[in-house]
């Protein structure tokens, strides 16, 4: 369910009450581009009904004129409370209680995480905004009120502690990413962590402790977990269904990252040095070892609720996984991007859709289709968990 604004419509209208008749100058000043900039950010838009307490003239009048108007103007407005052709003009309280009345029957406004808001200073706003515990807002000047609800800081934190782990994180996606602090005990997940929020472009905060004296796996899973859930917060609804990706090269690696934040959890990963010997990946990079780099991408996606895809050419391993780790960051980065939010949804990466770069980058580093993929065997690990 997406986050609303509730108008109150006297808040559409300009200071003067004698003004008439009703025309696009009647409106407040940078009502449609405001309401245009709200409704491309992802809210749901409902406007109050008047009551018998508003002191404007024509009040039924007005009310129907404003609705049409918006429209006119491409500004969508969900199913009103009220009939216009046969308004029944109540006491604010009474439209209260029947409102509440009809979202018990078919919940339309959002309370948590993206926290719906009223706009407006009639006595019905005030009084919905305090009983449904909502933001209250003040129109005038209309665009400052957009920018402070779309350009309010995007932040998530994870706090987690199980048996083997805590962890703390948070993440600030309109942060800088030259403020971010991670500390795992793990210094070359440490240094792989910073390459994500360096590369894209926002800080996160990681303090993580675990039983590394057992193995790294606990703590790497746990983390991937946590800082999922903790962007996945942070986006919230207003998350795009387009698709971004990005090829980097690092040396003699080539990555490439295809990523989709529209809400499926899913992981396809592969790389020369990812290719299991006799069941499982060998190696490790300082003390991480390689059969952790996919696993970790596998619990981020579902956390964070993301289709990844993820490949890498190369002889190095440090190179190639420091690799995976800064195109997933430049992938994310752009799908975070707040102009990104501000625009319909795509369903293009780039010039080229996400098969087109998959292709070219596979026929770049010299791969067929029957490249071994660790997709079966991070399905049967999750499932054996």
């Amino acid at each position: 369910m997406r986050p609303t604004l509730i108008i109150d419509w006297q808040a559409l209208l300009s200071d003067d009450p004698d003004q008439a008749p009703a025309t696009s100058s009647r409106l407040a000043r940078d009502v449609i581009p405001a309401l245009r900039m709200v409704q491309g950010f992802g809210y749901q838009l409902r406007l109050l009904p008047p009551c018998l307490e508003d002191s404007k003239t024509n009040i039924c009048d007005l009310w129907s004129w404003a609705q049409s108007l918006l429209s006119s103007q491409g500004i969508v407005l969900e199913e009103t409370w009220a009939n216009s052709t046969d308004l029944p003009l109540k006491p604010a309280t009474d439209w209260v209680l029947e409102i509440l009345r009809r979202e018990v029957v078919k919940p339309t406004i959002k309370i948590r995480g993206n926290p719906s808001s009223v706009i407006g200073s009639s006595v019905l706003a005030q009084k919905l905004a305090t009983i449904l515990q909502l933001q209250l807002l003040e129109a005038p000047p209309w665009m400052t009120t957009a920018q402070h609800l779309c350009i309010s800081p995007r932040m998530g934190q994870r706090f987690r502690k199980t048996k083997e782990t805590t962890l703390e994180i948070q993440v600030n996606l309109d942060g800088r990413p030259e403020d971010s602090r991670v500390a795992t005990g793990l210094g070359f997940f440490d240094h792989m962590l910073s390459q994500i929020s360096r590369h894209g472009g926002f800080e996160m905060i990681v303090n993580a402790t675990g039983d590394l004296e057992v193995d790294e796996h606990h703590l790497v899973e746990d983390t991937a977990l946590a800082l999922g859930a903790a962007i996945n917060e942070a986006l919230g609804d207003l998350r795009s269904t387009a698709r971004y990706g990005f090829i980097l090269p690092m040396d003699e690696s080539l990555a490439f990252c295809a990523i989709d934040l529209g809400g499926r959890p899913h992981l396809e990963f592969r790389g020369d040095c990812f290719v299991p010997e006799r069941g499982s990946i060998q190696g490790s990079v300082g003390h991480l070892s390689l059969e952790m780099i996919p696993h970790f991408f596998h619990s981020l996606s579902q956390s964070l609720k993301a289709t990844i895809h993820l490949g890498v050419k190369g002889t190095n391993r440090h190179h190639q996984v420091e690799a995976l780790f800064k195109a997933f960051g430049r992938a994310l980065g752009q799908g975070i991007k707040r102009e990104h939010r501000l625009s319909p949804p795509t369903e293009t990466l780039g010039q080229k859709d996400a098969g087109d770069q998959w292709s070219l980058f596979c026929a770049e580093v010299g791969w067929s289709t029957g490249v071994p993929s660790t997709k079966g065997s991070l399905r049967e690990e999750n499932q054996n968990q």
